[in-house]
């Protein structure tokens, strides 16, 4: 392994570590994957990053709202997408990681509204046990390879309890205030 490639190894690591903490954080979601956005953008160099959820009430869409890199500052707007259509789509309905080096030659491509040059896509569904909950996607300039694929992977599976502890946080405060009525409703009753 030469220099280059064992900097890039202790990189990737070092990086997983620090997604590792961040989904143990006590960041509200939104602001969980932003940050997550920005980390992979910084520390892979990808130029383009998006994290779409499926959308909890139409789980045919997702829901674009986390971005790094570039994207980040050209598309300030959240994005609803189908996911009939896409490589980010495909990743949801194949259930499988999807890596494109040519997307000039890959129909399902879609032209994200940046107005930026893209020649590859890696799109990585959030898996969690069969249920997908989103997508881990970038984009840019050069082909990904395997090991970003793998790298990817990783931080999806991550991401996947992060969105799975909001989920069930969410769930505890609400039954916390329904059962805060019920008794102030036996004590006003009472």
């Amino acid at each position: 392994m030469t220099a280059p490639e064992s900097a890039a190894r202790r990189a990737r690591l070092a990086l997983l570590a620090r997604i590792g903490q961040l989904v143990t954080s006590k960041h509200e979601l939104d602001e969980l994957l932003e940050r997550a956005a920005d980390m992979i953008h910084r520390e892979l160099r990808f130029p383009n990053v998006d994290l779409p959820l499926l959308d909890p009430e139409d789980p045919g869409f997702l829901i674009v709202r986390a971005r790094g890199g570039a994207y980040k500052e050209r598309i300030r707007h959240s994005d609803r997408l189908s996911v009939a259509t896409g490589i980010m789509g495909a990743a949801v309905r194949e259930r499988r990681t999807q890596l494109v080096a040519d997307v000039a030659a890959d129909p399902r491509y879609v032209v994200p509204p940046s107005g930026l040059a893209v020649r590859a896509e890696l799109a990585v569904p959030i898996l969690l046990g069969e249920q997908v909950l989103g997508v881990l996607n970038v984009e840019g300039p050069e082909p990904f390879d395997e090991e970003d694929a793998t790298t990817l992977e990783t931080i999806a599976g991550f991401l996947a309890v992060a969105i799975r502890n909001a989920e069930l946080t969410r769930r505890a405060q609400e039954l916390a205030v329904v059962e805060e009525r019920q008794r102030l409703a036996r004590e006003l009753h009472d």
